[in-house]
Parts: structure tokens; sequence; C-alpha cells
């Protein structure tokens, strides 16, 4: 079932230009250390792409002419600020830990500031390099190795290394961080093993499809800042200040203003800045995201005034009725449809069949005359509904 979205963006934040630099105050000014020359090919280090098939190795090769339009446009113009409204202020920065299960933070900020061993592909949900080039299946399944990318850097310009991702499954298996979704799903591994600088391996408990994709995609922590923290320490110090990552943004912590707004800045020295998979994405210098809480209205009105840049339309009646305004219709606001194939949850009446009166066929019949969808749609929802037809 395709999925319905209204989406209205300002069309001043199209092609918007600024002077402002990406990155924070405090890690502006630290360049990317020396490459490493002294670990080997076979250890993960430079070379190792020659020697990868030999070793087992596989990675995803990028070709411009298949996958060139899904992972940005060459047309977008870098700079300039995005301006977004949410409802909620996030109860953490982390996004591991107490607290940090919100869709902010696994939605924007784990997005913006970190990486995970690999990620998918857009359409075709392949594997795709992140932080790790290069990584293997046994044939039983049950072993996963990594080749990180030597390039890899954290914000304060250390190097991503296997430790970190060791360090990662530590903090996430601590059960002082009161995460307890974590431990159950990363108790499906063994300890990860550094077998080199750059080589990680990890074992699972048992096979399932499941195990490559929850531990390829884990965010990474860096390992020379939780070295010096237990669980309940990394609650508290990283409350409401963000551990440095190693994604094209950074939060810094004088950006971040509790309970009215945080903003995100683009960094200049992004280790992975020239990949194709990701040089055409994150274009804006810095994005906004300020606060209205519980009131939909007001936000509705910042947008139509010029305060947020985009407005994602949840009502019918709203697009029907209420997006046709000056500047929508002068072109300064654009409204957009977009469809997704993205699965939606279900609504409706449930019966319990083993009950009475729902056990007998008749009586569901009954509700289901009774419950006029059609009319529903066109009066309430201006047949904006796509309506399916299940067998009860």
């Amino acid at each position: 079932m395709k999925k319905l979205i209204f989406v209205i963006i300002a069309a001043l934040m199209i092609g918007c230009s600024s002077n402002e630099k990406g990155g924070s105050k405090e890690y502006r000014s630290i360049s990317i250390t020396k490459k490493d020359t002294l670990t080997h090919a076979d250890q993960g280090g430079y070379g190792f792409e020659k020697l990868s098939k030999s070793l087992g190795y596989e990675s995803y090769i990028w070709s411009e002419a298949v996958d060139g339009t899904y992972f940005g446009d060459p047309n977008a113009k870098k700079g300039g600020t995005l301006n977004y409204t949410h409802s909620l202020f996030p109860r953490t920065m982390r996004v591991i830990g107490q607290n940090s299960s919100q869709v902010l933070n696994s939605r924007t900020i784990m997005a913006l500031c970190y990486e995970s061993l690999l990620s998918q592909h857009p359409t075709t949900l392949e594997f795709v390099p992140s932080l790790a080039s290069h990584w293997s299946i046994s044939d039983d399944k049950m072993v996963f190795k990594f080749r990180i990318n030597p390039d890899a850097r954290w914000w304060d310009g250390m190097p991503v290394t296997a430790d970190d991702i060791v360090a990662t499954w530590d903090l996430r298996m601590d059960e002082t961080i009161l995460f307890p979704s974590s431990q159950i799903t990363f108790a499906k591994y063994e300890r990860p093993i550094a077998e080199s600088k750059y080589i990680v391996s990890v074992k699972a408990k048992s096979v399932n499809w499941r195990n490559f994709l929850y531990f390829s995609t884990m965010v990474i922590h860096p390992n020379h800042i939780l070295k010096d923290l237990d669980g309940t320490a990394f609650l508290e110090e990283y409350a409401f200040s963000v551990i440095p990552g190693t994604g094209p943004y950074i939060l810094p912590e004088e950006n971040i203003i509790n309970q009215e707004s945080y903003t995100f800045e683009r960094r200049d020295d992004y280790w992975a800045a020239g990949d194709p998979l990701v040089r055409y994405k994150y274009n804006f210098d810095r994005i906004k995201v300020s606060v209205v809480k519980d009131n939909d209205a007001l936000q509705f009105e910042k947008f139509k005034k010029g305060e947020q840049d985009i407005f994602n339309v949840q009502r019918s009646r709203r697009w029907i009725e209420e997006t046709d305004f000056d500047a929508t219709e002068n072109g300064w606001i654009k409204k957009q449809r977009i469809f997704s194939e993205k699965p939606a949850g279900t609504s409706g009446y449930y019966f319990n069949m083993r009950q009475w009166p729902f056990d007998d066929k008749r009586v569901r019949y009954a509700f289901c005359y009774l419950y006029d969808r059609e009319k529903m749609n066109r009066e309430m929802y201006h047949d904006e509904f796509t309506l399916f037809r299940y067998s009860i």
C-alpha cells in the first residue's frame, strides 16, 4: 500500500547560501591526523582493497549509472540554514542509554552525528560501506568480520579503530545505562574481538538473519572517551551534551538551549565528504530544530510566517482547506505530495473471535456494515485515503 505524505516546503530554503561554516568552535580547527603508514594491508591498513577478495571480504561496488540518483543531487547547492520546528525537546541528547529511544534521538541526532559500520542502500537495501569499507560472513553465518576505513575520524581528529566497536558493545551491554532492550539485542553476540587496529570480528550465539543487520548498523561511540566512563557516568556526562561522533554534523554544547532549540553544524573536516555515497548529501551548513510544545496550530502559523522551512501536514482536512494561502499561490511555498512504499500501521476495530458475541461471523459482519468507511473517507478525509478490504 502506498503511504501518502503531505509536505509543504518554503521556497526560501532552496538554493540558499551562507557564510557560516560547519563544525563547532571546539573542533573546527582540528585537522585529520596524518595517514597511518605503519599498519600492514593484510591487517586492514592502506592497500587492503587489493587483498580483500583473497582474504574473503566483500564490498559494495558503487556505480554512477546505477546509483547516481539515489545518494543526493549533484546540482544541490551547499550552504544556508534549515529551520525546523518540533513539538518535543529530547529527554536526553544521547542516542544510547536511558531516555534515548525518542524519534528525535534515533532519526535526527543519530543520523546526523553518528555512523555505523555499514548502512543500507535506500532502494535495494543492500549493505553499503560506512565506517567499514569491507566485510565478511563465515560459511556457517555465525562469524562476521569488518575492515574499518583507515580514513574514518571522530570529530576530535582521532582515528576510528576496532577498539571503538568493542567499547560500544561493552557500553550497550552495561546494565547501568538503564536500556534493557540494548542488552536483549546485543546479548545475541559474544564480545567482539579487535583482531588488529582496523579489523574487528564478532561471533553470534545462534544463527539468525538479523544478526549481521543489527551488529553492522550499530552506531559507534569512541573508545578513547568511553574507556574512562562506566555506564552511570556516561548517562550523567552526556545527558545534555553530545559525545563525539563521526558523522557529517556536530552538535556543540553551546548550540543546545534546553527546552527551546538545538542547532547542528556541518563539519568542514568530515572524513567521508568525498565519498560518492555521501558527497551530494548533507548540504545545509546548519540545521536548527526549535521547539513549540503542544500547539500544532502555532507550529503551522510559524511556518506560514517563514520561521521554519518545512512542515509535514498530517491532517487531510488541513491539506485541503488550509494550505492555499498567498505564499503557496505565489510559489514561495511548494506543496508536495510524497508517495512512499513504507509499511503503515493498521487501525480499526479488533474482535476477540474466541469470545461471545464476536465468535459469531454475522456479528462481525454487522459491525462492518455499520462502519461506513467510504462515507468517512469522503466526508472526513476528503477521499485522500486508499481503502483495502480484508477477510473477516
